[in-house]
């Protein structure tokens, strides 16, 4: 399906496994009507970018962050500084 442009579909419950994603664009998506999250497991995501993107209550969990940014700032400075402000309590 290389080149296709798949538009104002419903995905609901879909699954998408062992696909290579290069290049693709996610433009204007949301989770539907019972704002059921997405999962992302076992993906290479590296490189990506996020832009203009509700992320709340999205979870991190044993993934690989380095060089990852949020907003320009790295994200080890910003565990760094988590650390160290919590070191001083």
């Amino acid at each position: 399906m290389t080149g296709i442009l798949l538009a104002d579909l419903r995905l609901t419950d879909s699954k998408v496994e062992f696909c290579a994603m290069d290049g693709v664009h996610f433009q204007d998506t949301h989770l539907g009507q019972d704002r059921v999250p997405m999962r992302w497991e076992h993906c290479d995501l590296k490189g990506s970018h996020f832009n203009d993107c509700d992320l709340s209550d999205v979870q991190l969990e044993q993934c690989q962050v380095a060089g990852m940014k949020i907003n320009g700032v790295a994200i080890e400075e910003l565990l760094a500084a988590y650390e160290s402000m919590k070191a001083k309590r």
